[in-house]
């Protein structure tokens, strides 16, 4: 069996794990206000431009766990859009990659999983059912097996 990932896992999400620019964004004044109170309570450097926040020099993930501490309901998390950039060069193009806290949020939550798919850390087996009264395999079930330790034993 190769080492060749499916397309989809190809495809996985990832966080980078170098200091990026962060850039948050709100249409709604009040959460830009609570964004910014919130990052000032972490002391997280910050600048401002109407609706738009920059953050510079952020280790992403990092950046994404200290915003659970700013007590934000889902529908903030939703409302508040985050995207970042290794640099400032295209600042345009990357505002198209918007995308809600609760997105990042959930991918952090999650890591682990695609930490899993990533590594090919699961395995199938196909288990004959077998009738015992004709001694015939009459269908089979599949069973994953796998995780995070490469020596898992079942």
């Amino acid at each position: 069996m190769g080492s060749k990932l499916c397309p989809k896992c190809e495809i996985l999400p990832e966080l980078p794990q170098e200091p990026v620019m962060v850039y948050l964004y709100s249409e709604i004044d009040f959460l830009v206000e609570k964004l910014m109170k919130g990052l000032d309570s972490l002391n997280i450097p910050y600048s401002a431009e109407g609706t738009f926040i920059k953050v510079s020099n952020q280790n992403l993930p990092e950046f994404i766990q200290s915003l659970k501490f700013l007590n934000l309901s889902e529908n903030e998390k939703k409302e508040i859009k985050l995207c970042y950039s290794s640099d400032e060069t295209n600042v345009i193009a990357i505002l198209k990659t918007l995308r809600p806290i609760s997105y990042f949020l959930s991918l952090l939550e999650h890591q682990v999983y695609f930490e899993i798919l990533k590594n090919n850390r699961l395995t199938i087996y196909f288990q004959p059912i077998v009738d015992l009264k004709n001694r015939k395999i009459y269908g089979f079930e599949c069973l994953t097996r796998g995780g995070l330790r490469q020596t898992v034993r079942f």
